[in-house]
């Protein structure tokens, strides 16, 4: 009799507990008056992922773009995008890109102070591999994955607010596939990035 991985059921135990604080939101009722403006933001920064374990962690250029809809005064729900590009230094010079997108919710007082942020989506993985000759190979797959984010904006206009933020995002892309092979190994890339961001309706 087959028994499931321990790995999976602490996964499904973190799927389910994600989607929970994805849904407390929409279970809020609100008794004060807020702005039902959606907002768009961005945010630059620097992160370090470990995408394969004899590498360790390597760092590189973080993009990413988020867009809310206030449902309460304190919470917030909408959907984010981030993206993780490493170039290696020494010649072969080796590439590698992470790319995550979910739906995100997260909790603040307003536009202005602290807030914390949660997500469930998916993700893929994309590096190059080099053979015994030289020649390179590219590997990629995808999965799902979850992110944590925190940090603090400064509003400064009715239209604008600004601060740091920093990320944390994890995926389970399973058995990456190099020249339409699986590659006898299970990735779990981790992404943590520290960042400037901007908000505005």
């Amino acid at each position: 009799m087959k028994t499931i991985p321990s790995s999976w059921n602490l996964s499904f135990l973190i799927c389910l507990v994600l989607v929970a604080v994805l849904l407390t939101p929409l279970a809020v009722c609100a008794a004060d008056e807020y702005s039902k403006q959606p907002m768009m933001g961005f945010s630059l920064g620097y992160g370090t992922a470990e995408t394969l374990d004899e590498i360790g962690w390597e760092s590189g250029i973080v993009p990413g773009m988020r867009f809310l809809v206030p449902v309460s005064a304190n919470w917030k729900v909408g959907g984010e995008m981030q993206g993780w590009t490493y170039l290696g230094s020494e010649d072969p010079r080796p590439q590698r890109n992470m790319f995550y997108i979910g739906p995100i919710v997260t909790w603040g007082k307003g536009r202005h102070g602290p807030f914390l942020g949660a997500s469930l989506g998916f993700g893929s993985l994309i590096y190059e591999v080099y053979d015994d000759d030289g020649n390179r190979n590219r590997a990629s797959q995808g999965g799902w994955g979850f992110g944590f984010s925190a940090g603090w904006m400064f509003q400064t206009s009715d239209k604008f607010a600004f601060g740091p933020r920093l990320d944390y995002v994890y995926l389970d892309v399973g058995q990456p596939t190099v020249n339409y092979e699986l590659v006898d190994r299970v990735l779990t890339p981790q992404l943590l990035t520290l960042a400037v961001a901007i908000e505005f309706p």
